[in-house]
């Protein structure tokens, strides 16, 4: 199965700032993926677009001051990443 990291963002509690777009490495100006995780069209409210693009940076949670951004998944997807560089390190010494 699977992991993945999981985004959501509450649309009642989000006032539109866009600021979670402006620190997202994936949808800034300055981004070199053309795929961002977060877009907003002037006057409306920004949505998920791509949630398979987030790194699990935590930017966009952190930054947003009414806390309508969660992010999920990323604490067991690095237990994951430890668990196999481990097993590999243990491997190769042996």
């Amino acid at each position: 199965m699977k992991k993945t990291i999981t985004i959501t963002r509450d649309e009642d509690t989000c006032v539109k700032c866009g600021e979670c777009i402006d620190v997202c490495p994936h949808s800034g100006e300055d981004s070199l993926v053309k795929a961002p995780v977060i877009k907003q069209e002037p006057g409306e409210v920004p949505y998920i677009e791509n949630p398979e693009n987030c790194i699990g940076c935590y930017s966009c949670q952190d930054t947003c001051r009414s806390e309508a951004i969660t992010i999920e998944g990323v604490e067991e997807i690095n237990s994951i990443i430890v668990e196999k560089r481990t097993f590999e390190m243990i491997k190769n010494i042996l």
